[in-house]
């Protein structure tokens, strides 16, 4: 018995201490010292994992699973982070409010970035309702900015931008400046594609200012890369390469691996734009293997359409549409609007160059009459492209032929293009 005691308080002391580690780390994580706290996190990863596995003790295992929330995120754990947070959640349901709303935030993060937006919008509803409930305004403005990360990833820009913008409203009025810089980050992606291309570089220009002065290394990798993305979008593929050159600098600094290949894959873009079709199959093919690895299923899907667009220009037009139709499972499932219509025109596209100009015609009303609905135009450096193919789809079919395709396409719901273009 004694030794048996001995045993259970030398457990009880490691798990408190690897308590206190992580907690330091998750402080040290969202501002200065991220390098190193993540390098020394990783360091203790198995005793990490040994405190997670001991049985009992209240509520201990919630506050270390909540803790490392964001070191799995970065360092990219997020099947095992989201399994240690659902089991913790699972046995504490009566854990103090402020903690259970801690670890519903990381778990709806981890679920965030697998790719699991129904599950992740529970969670984060979850969290909002605890800080609602306790008046916790800081509490509350995270919650609607998780909310709005997640109606990004949806396709629905215009509410995404609705949430950022009453966060970061919470945010100033509290005068909390250290999340701010990644809030308006992400608010400028919205409004990118909502065609608010001023209003997104002013967003940008001021989180870039708040981040460096944070020095948070993480915050300001992502910055760089939604500037690189506004540049490609708009044709400006060296400058877009400059930002990139940083970010993944950056990333590589703190050894970010889903960062690294989200830059990764976009230098295949600009690459691709550029028509060097093997530096961006390298680069397609390189960020793959790393999101497959994560499970980071809303990176694979985008890029298995990438991988489609490459195809096509290349003339590989089956490996083109099977890219294409995997993109378009894999969207569908996550009920990612925008990713669906980002597959659905790779599909149009490619029916038009194998010669099937009426489903090309319909594919492409469907996606002018959602784009419309989700207030998501084209970006510059593709509209001319679509013009000039809507212009030639007039030429072949006429322009009765091509207005009734058209039209018919335009009364598809998202359900019905996504099996109209399965037929072929």
């Amino acid at each position: 018995l004694a030794e048996h005691g001995t045993a259970t308080g030398m457990a009880e002391r490691h798990r408190n201490w690897c308590i206190a580690l992580a907690e330091e780390g998750e402080i040290h994580l969202r501002y200065q010292g991220q390098r190193e706290w993540l390098e020394r996190l990783e360091a203790e990863q198995e005793n990490l994992r040994s405190a997670l596995s001991l049985p009992g003790g209240g509520f201990e295992r919630l506050r270390l699973a909540a803790a490392m929330g964001g070191f799995w995120y970065i360092r990219g754990y997020l099947r095992e982070g989201r399994e240690w947070l659902r089991i913790a959640l699972a046995e504490s349901p009566t854990a103090p409010p402020a903690l259970r709303a801690k670890a519903l935030k990381s778990a709806g993060n981890l679920c965030w970035a697998l790719g699991d937006f129904v599950e992740a919008r529970s969670l984060q509803k979850q969290n909002m309702a605890l800080h609602e409930a306790e008046g916790n305004s800081l509490g509350i403005a995270h919650a609607l900015h998780s909310l709005g990360l997640i109606s990004y990833h949806e396709g629905d820009s215009a509410t995404a931008s609705v949430l950022y913008k009453v966060s970061i409203a919470r945010m100033r009025e509290l005068k909390d400046d250290h999340v701010l810089g990644i809030m308006l980050t992400n608010l400028a992606l919205a409004q990118k594609d909502q065609g608010e291309g001023t209003e997104a570089l002013e967003a940008l220009a001021e989180a870039e200012t708040l981040l460096r002065q944070e020095n948070n290394l993480r915050g300001l990798a992502g910055n760089l890369h939604s500037q690189a993305l506004i540049a490609n979008r708009q044709g400006e593929y060296p400058a877009a390469k400059v930002f990139l050159a940083e970010s993944l600098a950056l990333y590589t600094e703190i050894q970010d691996r889903s960062g690294m290949a989200v830059a990764r894959h976009t230098l295949g873009e600009v690459a691709f734009y550029e028509e060097d079709y093997v530096a961006a199959q390298e680069c397609y093919s390189e960020a793959l293997l790393v999101f497959e690895e994560l499970g980071a299923k809303r990176y694979i899907a985008g890029t298995f359409s990438n991988l489609g667009e490459l195809m096509r220009a290349k003339g590989e037009f089956a490996a083109s549409r099977d890219y294409y139709r995997r993109s378009l499972e894999m969207e569908a499932e996550a009920r990612n609007q925008s990713g669906i219509l980002a597959s659905l025109l790779g599909i149009a596209e490619l029916d038009q160059a194998e010669g099937h100009p009426l489903r090309a015609a319909s594919l492409h009303g469907t996606i002018s009459a959602q784009n419309k609905r989700l207030g998501t135009p084209l970006a510059p450096s593709v509209q001319a492209g679509q013009e000039a193919r809507l212009l030639l789809l007039r030429q072949v079919l006429g322009e009765i032929e091509f207005t009734k395709a058209w039209q018919k396409g335009t009364s598809f719901s998202l359900e019905q293009a996504i099996a109209f273009a399965a037929m072929l």
